[in-house]
């Protein structure tokens, strides 16, 4: 099994931040939510399953090497028949190196067969294939699939075979690069004799990853890491989050379409075979093994292997390495965390109830040794409990309540929609009480456009920010110690996931256009108080010496930047420079009449000459060509191309997403819909705090009114949901008063918190509870269906 023994799991969050996955809080969130003969919304949750199909037959582990002697294999199934196992996954090849068998005495290299294959490496002593010739359909007929474990990229007959692609490990480790073709052409076509030979019902593929992050740093990797980081691989480059992230990021994809070509090629010939992955915790970024990417690549499931023992960890580590499985995980990849049956019974049953209904799986059973009798026995013991544990959570016995008292409740307050950054002087109120000391960050990123000098509220538009305002946003956040970073470490973390690459109190600043008056009014007032920020070009508007006027409309006209002041700001090392498109930014005709416009990414234009509409593969190659202009003509002057696209007006759709993406860009800025950046929803999309003409009417400082600041922080709900943060959702609760606890916003919050826990059953049934509480209320069933909205994409 694919161990790793660390002092400190150094990625790890620094709190149990997710202890809300224990049943007993789960069931805190969730009292006596469901009614009788109510009918769960029609939310098209992912894992909207009954709940008997949520508890599954366990599985468990079998090294080959230490389990199946002679004879001992018939005691095995009836031991796991008895206690209801559903799976085996049995070891056929080699996975620790200088490993000594049990069975023969004899010291294994990794990658040795421990079953005959034509033309592979068999392990001395394992040429007798009469014992699995017999356990296989023994197994079939007592209902229990057996899936074999296949270790991939620790092979040390790999490495002998081909020794250019040998790939670091640590101590009697031998890794192989999987970047080289030939490493993944060779596991290819055991696996695919080793199906052609057996007719086990699996695959269960383990040391799918690297194992440090200095490995294939020399191989076919490199030359792809230096084009897109505009860097070469070293030691020293690595110590920067956005060339680390795009490093381990480019392995993690390597691994993912060797798997995705694997599958693409064994299906047809095996479509009943299940194929899943023991993986290492998330945190580990240095391996680079990403569950996202991994399961993108049609995995039937990942299987977390939860061994907080090793890493020296207690059993809340579970909640790190589960919390985001849900929401990662896509198409038909469950969820199957691998426990060691070793470890403390309590310790187990805890780390049980960590885990999420939605894609649940099998829950699976590891022992590093022989299973004895009361093993078999514990694993029982622990099923049972867990899935007495779940049916009491999801039954249907609560009885009807009576109709609640409809109470008067404390109205959220109202703001203008183009008022946003409110939801700043809040978060930088949760700051002010040390209510997110120690929990995972919360990235806002600011969204401006153009200056003028002036008091609050002296703007011509509404796109423009006064110096005023300036001055008091730069003062608020040194007044609550954000750090302001920059763009790439933004991206970094979105990549990564990964927030040692953040300081406590992030925030990032990104400018709109292209207007002259950043040099004039913005820069000095950056320069003064050290504040990076990034630049959204439109790079048409662009001029070399002359800056261009742009009629905004209204009467109101904007001079551009010039290329010689755009190197100038480049220059300071503080200012990034972004693509906000070449010549898209823009409302173009979309009829005959002029009157039709639309805006020109997400639009098919009318062609005047030809009197009709541009067809869709048009558009496409319009806008691509547009994107791709842009970039290039920002690496030209500035010598490095960027990976973001700005949207103009905030609007993109799918096409034009691929469009861009095809072009070379890997993140998009846009308008946040009232969230902060949030990768576990979409890990390259950046949502955006617009800073408009309307927020300089609210003074930046929270109200000292104690009714006040309790509707701000129920306003402040639908920010928290939205950003889908658990420690953002509870921080802002745990700010109103007790007889607040139960408003709608907050049950509608507590929803939030039961599907990021993978609990969207749960989260169905209270918020039918909470509309048919309140079946005339207009506008909690308006916020219902705005928090249905964004969290139907999530999970």
């Amino acid at each position: 099994m694919n161990t790793r023994k660390k002092d400190e799991a150094n990625n790890s969050r620094p709190k149990d931040f997710l202890v809300i996955n224990r049943r007993s809080l789960l069931s805190a969130l969730f009292t006596s939510a469901c009614y009788v003969g109510l009918q769960v919304p029609d939310i098209s949750f992912a894992a909207g399953a009954e709940p008997s199909s949520l508890i599954k037959k366990p599985a468990i582990v079998v090294r080959t090497t230490e389990n199946i002697t002679e004879g001992s294999w018939v005691w095995l199934l009836d031991q796991a028949r008895d206690a209801g196992i559903g799976r085996i996954y049995l070891l056929v090849k080699q996975d620790e190196n200088n490993y000594k068998s049990a069975r023969t005495e004899k010291i294994l290299a990794s990658g040795e067969l421990l079953l005959p294959l034509i033309d592979h490496k068999l392990a001395d002593g394992w040429d007798n294939t009469a014992w699995l010739d017999e356990f296989l359909p023994r197994a079939r007929a007592y209902g229990i699939e057996v899936h074999a474990w296949w270790p991939c990229f620790q092979d040390a007959i790999a490495a002998a075979k081909m020794p250019h692609t040998r790939s670091g490990g640590k101590g009697s480790d031998v890794f192989v690069d999987p970047a080289f073709e030939e490493v993944q052409v060779f596991q290819t076509n055991m696996l695919k004799a080793l199906l052609e030979r057996y007719p086990f019902d699996g695959v269960a593929l383990d040391w799918l990853r690297y194992n440090e992050r200095t490995d294939g740093s020399t191989g076919p990797l490199g030359e792809q890491f230096a084009e897109r980081a505009g860097t070469t691989w070293s030691k020293a480059v690595m110590k920067n989050p956005l060339s680390r992230a795009i490093w381990d990021d480019l392995r993690a994809r390597k691994v993912a379409s060797w798997v995705k070509e694997l599958l693409t090629q064994m299906r047809p010939r095996h479509p009943d075979v299940t194929w899943s992955a023991f993986v290492l915790p998330w945190v580990f970024k240095e391996v680079s093994q990403s569950y996202r990417h991994l399961s993108d690549a049609g995995l039937d499931s990942l299987q977390p292997m939860i061994y907080w023992r090793d890493w020296k960890k207690d059993v809340s580590f579970t909640s790190n390495i589960v919390s985001s499985a849900p929401f990662v995980l896509s198409g038909r990849t469950s969820l199957d965390p691998v426990f060691d049956i070793t470890m403390d019974k309590k310790d187990l049953a805890t780390a049980l109830d960590y885990l999420p209904s939605d894609r649940l799986g099998h829950v699976t059973w590891y022992h590093h040794d022989q299973w004895s009798e009361e093993e078999f026995q514990k694993l029982t013991n622990l099923t049972t409990q867990f899935n007495a544990s779940r049916e009491e959570l999801y039954s249907d016995k609560a009885t009807r309540v009576p109709p609640a008292y409809f109470r008067r409740h404390l109205v959220p307050a109202q703001f203008s929609p183009d008022a946003s950054f409110w939801a700043l002087i809040c978060l930088g109120e949760l700051y002010r009480r040390n209510a997110l000391d120690g929990t995972e960050p919360i990235i806002p990123v600011l969204a401006l456009h153009r200056f003028v000098e002036g008091p609050l509220g002296s703007g011509p538009s509404d796109w423009h920010t006064s110096t005023a305002y300036i001055d008091n946003i730069f003062a608020f956040l040194k007044a609550h110690k954000f750090d302001t970073i920059s763009v790439g470490q933004v991206v970094a973390f979105m990549i990564s996931e990964d927030q040692i690459a953040l300081p406590p109190r992030p925030l990032a600043i990104s400018i709109d256009d292209g207007s002259a008056s950043i040099a004039e009014l913005f820069e000095p007032r950056a320069a003064k108080a050290n504040q990076p920020y990034a630049v959204g070009l439109i790079t048409s508007w662009v001029n070399e010496d002359d800056p261009q006027i742009i009629d905004q409309g209204n009467g109101i006209s904007d001079a551009i930047l010039t290329w010689q002041q755009v190197k100038a700001l480049a220059a300071t090392n503080r200012v990034d420079f972004i693509s906000h498109t070449h010549d898209q930014h823009r409302y173009a005709k979309t009829g005959q009449s002029g009157g039709d416009a639309a805006p020109a990414v997400i639009s098919r234009l009318w062609i005047d000459a030809e009197g009709r509409l541009e067809t869709e593969s048009e558009r496409l190659k319009r806008i691509f060509t547009d994107f791709a202009h842009s970039r290039e003509t920002i690496k030209k002057h500035l010598g490095t191309a960027p990976d973001i696209l700005v949207w103009p007006y905030g609007i993109h759709d799918l096409l034009a997403e691929l469009a861009a993406q095809d072009a070379g860009y890997t993140h998009f800025f846009e308008f946040g819909g009232n969230a902060f950046a949030a990768p576990r929803k979409h890990p390259n999309r950046v949502m955006r705090v617009s800073v408009m003409l309307a927020d300089e009417a609210i003074p930046i400082a929270f109200p000292d009114d104690v009714m006040v600041a309790q509707r701000w922080w129920l306003a402040f709900q639908k920010w928290a949901r939205n950003s889908q943060s658990i420690d953002l959702i509870e921080a802002s609760i745990a700010q109103l008063s007790p007889e607040h606890q139960d408003h709608p916003e907050v049950l509608i919050s507590n929803a939030a918190m039961l599907i990021l826990n993978g609990h969207s059953i749960l989260a169905a049934r209270q918020l039918n509870r909470l509309r048919n509480q309140y079946p005339h209320d207009g506008a909690i069933h308006a916020s219902i269906d705005d928090f249905l909205t964004v969290y139907q994409e999530l999970v």
